[in-house]
Order: C-alpha cells, then structure tokens, then sequence
C-alpha cells in the first residue's frame, strides 16, 4: 500500500516537472516567434524603401591610422618612459593596457582620436602591461586596474582617470 503511495508521489513531482518544462520552452518560443516576426517586419521595411541613386557624402568621423600612429608613441620600457616625462614642455598622457582586456580594446577608437585632436596640447603615449620590460615600475606608478589612464605633468602624476571622452580629456589637460 505504502510502494503505491509513493508511486503516486513520484508521478505527481514528474508531472508537475514535465509541466514547468514544457510552460518555460513554451513562453522562450513565443518570445522567440515574436522576435523573428519584428525581424520579418524590419526586413520589409527596408526593402520597401527607395533608396536614392546617389547618396551625398558624410564627414567620416574615423580618426586615420597615419595620423593617430604619429601622435601616438608606444612605450616598452622604464628609460622611454622617463626621456618622455623629463623632455617634455606638455603635460603626457600614458594610456596603460593590455591586449587581452576587453574594456582596453573598447577604450583603444576613444584613445587614438583624442591623441589626434589634442596632440596640440600633450603627449600621448601607450603602454601594453604585458611588453613593458619593468614590471616592478609599473607597481610603483599604482596601475592595479586595466585600462588606467595617467596624465603627467612636468615629470609627475597630475591626473589618474580609468575612463575616457574626448570632451573630458581637453577638460582635464586644460586645468593643468
């Protein structure tokens, strides 16, 4: 008598499992139903759409490989560092990163446009972790996060930020 009960005890938790499954498959297929009808949607759209013969060109807004690699000095060990903060009459900007890092590989666009349009007002200079030859300097900078961007000024630590914009960069090297 008892082997039926608990029988029955194991049917029921089986089927109230089976039902939890088949109701979460159910609701992901009618999000995922209703997903690919936005997309079929969006897809006529823009096949229904004329799309002129010529369309006018747009200002790109790319900084070019040419000129960021020239504003942009990459720095390997402890000696460029220090030729760089000692000869310098504008304050340098050392992006510290690694390759690896994908909130470095996102800051790297932010980076190199600004090296562009602000290397009228300082130095900038990138420094990969995993190349620089003195690791034990690195310590004694403080970087302990990745990205950590450094601003300098006459040889010494001005400004410490770990995110970047444009805007806020020229803000920062003019209140230097």
């Amino acid at each position: 008598m008892q082997s039926i009960s608990n029988f029955r005890m194991i049917m029921l938790v089986f089927i109230i499992a089976c039902i939890g499954i088949l109701t979460f498959h159910l609701i992901n297929r009618r999000e995922a139903d209703r997903t690919s009808f936005s997309n079929t949607e969006l897809v006529t759209v823009v096949e229904a759409e004329e799309i002129p013969a010529e369309r006018p060109a747009q200002p790109s807004t790319e900084v070019k490989p040419a000129k960021a690699a020239q504003t942009l000095q990459e720095i390997t060990n402890k000696a460029e560092l220090d030729e760089l903060l000692s000869n310098t009459d504008k304050p340098v900007v050392v992006k510290f990163f690694a390759t690896w890092c994908p909130p470095c590989k996102a800051l790297t666009p932010i980076y190199k446009a600004s090296a562009g349009e602000l290397s009228h007002k300082a130095y900038f200079a990138e420094i990969d972790i995993d190349q620089f030859a003195e690791k034990d300097h690195l310590d004694s900078l403080g970087v302990q996060s990745l990205p950590t961007i450094i601003l300098f000024k006459d040889g010494k630590e001005a400004k410490r930020l770990n995110s970047l914009s444009g805007k806020a960069l020229a803000k920062e090297l003019d209140s230097l």
